[in-house]
């Protein structure tokens, strides 16, 4: 699936990173705001690694976000971050219908189950994951896309490594409906 993706398009990628960001943000000298985030570009493969290497090597750029302690599952706040590049808090501001970033879960997470309105999907880079989609488990790693349609239940469960992935919602984007 990213066999066309090179250092080109992977920078251009990066260049919507935002640095403007409305909304939660962790406001640090170490722009990522958890302890554990390990070499990611290890856990990448030839088709993700370039633009894995391009998101390390401007991660001083970017403004990864925690959503508050009501927003995630207890006892993992501080073991996922996001930013949005794409979207009504993003660089790229639309109508309101689609958000686009990217979105890391540190090892040995299970962010259970849930749902809302918006169609999500993910993109792996780095590390992996199992999904669990309406009782239908599949694991993903780099390369590998997970779409998950409006209202449907589902989960994400990393095991001994974290994951990064591009995320995005689309459709009724607003967090109004995200219930566990």
């Amino acid at each position: 699936m990213l066999a066309g993706v090179d250092e080109a398009m992977a920078q251009a990628f990066v260049t919507l990173i935002d640095t403007t960001m409305n909304g939660d943000i962790i406001t640090s000298s170490q722009p990522f705001p958890l302890d554990d985030k390990p070499d990611l570009v290890a856990l990448a493969n030839d088709h993700t690694r370039s633009i894995v290497q391009t998101i390390e090597d401007t991660s001083p750029e970017i403004n990864w976000w925690q959503s508050s302690a009501e927003r995630v599952p207890p006892g993992w706040q501080h073991r996922s971050a996001a930013t949005e590049l794409i979207g009504p808090e993003g660089s790229i501001v639309g109508s309101g219908t689609e958000r686009f970033g990217l979105f890391y879960l540190s090892a040995n997470i299970d962010y259970p189950n849930h749902w809302h309105n918006a169609e999500e999907f993910y993109l792996i880079l780095a590390g992996s994951g199992e999904w669990t989609i309406d009782g239908v488990t599949k694991r993903n790693g780099p390369g590998d896309y997970s779409r998950t349609p409006s209202l449907a239940h589902h989960r994400i469960v990393t095991g001994d490594t974290p994951m990064l992935a591009m995320w995005g919602w689309s459709g009724d984007t607003s967090f109004d409906s995200y219930a566990y």
